[in-house]
């Protein structure tokens, strides 16, 4: 092999080198920053579900408080519905 065949052949792999590395790197740099994305929505995913959770439970304890105020209406209806009959 001649010396140009030589210095062919290593320009052909600088420029396999550069060809396959450049995407391989940029590929690696959006891997990298959609797993950042990832974690973020995780944790915004996670605080939010806790956040509903308390949500759901401050809603049913004012449900069953309005029952309870809704049932002592009904009682004193009908202690009024027996003095007014009796």
């Amino acid at each position: 092999m001649t010396e140009w065949g030589v210095q062919g052949v290593i320009i052909a792999l600088i420029s396999f080198g550069v060809l396959v590395g450049t995407p391989l790197l940029k590929l690696n740099s959006n891997l990298t920053r959609l797993n950042v994305v990832l974690e973020l929505f995780q944790k915004q995913f996670d605080d939010e579900k806790t956040c509903n959770a308390k949500e759901h439970n401050e809603i049913w304890d004012k449900c069953e408080q309005q029952d309870e105020i809704l049932a002592e209406h009904d009682k004193r209806i009908s202690l009024i519905g027996q003095k007014l009959e009796g």
